[in-house]
C-alpha cells in the first residue's frame, strides 16, 4: 500500500482579497506563511520519502518548512499546477458577482460549460493531474508515503477523478487553505478518499 497527501497551498493575498489566481504566481501572506509553520506542525509525526510541488511559488513557501525538518528537496513538478482562469485571473469574485453574475454561477455549478477567453479545459487539467500523481505514485515503494502540496481547483479535479464524479460535482468540495486530503493506493482497489480537508494532526 503506497499513501499520498495531497495539501493545498497556504493563503495569499489574492485570496485573502477573494481573486481567482490561476497561473498567476504569488507568494504567502504573513498568514499563509504561519498555516505552512503550521503544517510542519500537523506532520511532525509522518515519515514521508519525498515531497512535490506544483511549479507555482505559494506551493513552494508552503513545503519548505516541512522540507526543511524532514531533511527534504522538494521536487515541482508542473502537472501540479493550478488551472488556469484565463481572462479572470486577477478578478475579484465579489466584483464578477455584479458584472458578470451569469457566467460565475455557471463556473460553480457547471464548470464545464463557463467559456473563458484563455482558460484552461477542465478535461485538459484533470488528465495532466493524473499523470502526474501516477507518475508519483509509481516511483514510490510499497509502504511508504509522500506528500504533494498543490492547489485547490487541481486537488477538486484529483478527486473527481479518483471518485469517478463528474467535473461538474469539483466545487461541492471543500479544500481549505493548508488542508490536507490522505489517499492510499494498492494495485486491487487503486486509489481511495482516507480523509478529506483535515486540518488537525496528521496521521
Amino acid at each position: 500500500m503506497k499513501t499520498i497527501y495531497l495539501v493545498r497551498h497556504g493563503r495569499t493575498r489574492s485570496n485573502e482579497e477573494g481573486r481567482f489566481q490561476g497561473w498567476e504566481d504569488h507568494p504567502l501572506s504573513p498568514v499563509g506563511q504561519e498555516q505552512a509553520l503550521s503544517l510542519k506542525k500537523r506532520a511532525h509525526d509522518l515519515t514521508i520519502t519525498a515531497l512535490y510541488t506544483s511549479d507555482l511559488v505559494r506551493t513552494k513557501e508552503t513545503a519548505q518548512p516541512l522540507a526543511e525538518e524532514k531533511h527534504l528537496v522538494p521536487q515541482p513538478h508542473t502537472a501540479f499546477r493550478e488551472i488556469s482562469f484565463g481572462e479572470w485571473e486577477g478578478c475579484r469574485i465579489a466584483d464578477l458577482r455584479k458584472t458578470d453574475q451569469k457566467r460565475l454561477q455557471t463556473l460553480w455549478l457547471t464548470p464545464t460549460q463557463v467559456t473563458l477567453s484563455g482558460a484552461e479545459d477542465l478535461q485538459e487539467a484533470q488528465a495532466r493531474g493524473m499523470k502526474g500523481l501516477n507518475e508519483v505514485k509509481d516511483a514510490m515503494e510499497d509502504g511508504t508515503a509522500i506528500m504533494v502540496v498543490s492547489h485547490g481547483g487541481m486537488i477538486r479535479l484529483l478527486l473527481c477523478s479518483i471518485l469517478q464524479s463528474p467535473i461538474d460535482c469539483m466545487w461541492r468540495l471543500t479544500l481549505d487553505n493548508t488542508s490536507v486530503t490522505k489517499l492510499i493506493y494498492d494495485d486491487l482497489m487503486g486509489y481511495r478518499v482516507i480523509y478529506l480537508n483535515q486540518m488537525g494532526l496528521l496521521t
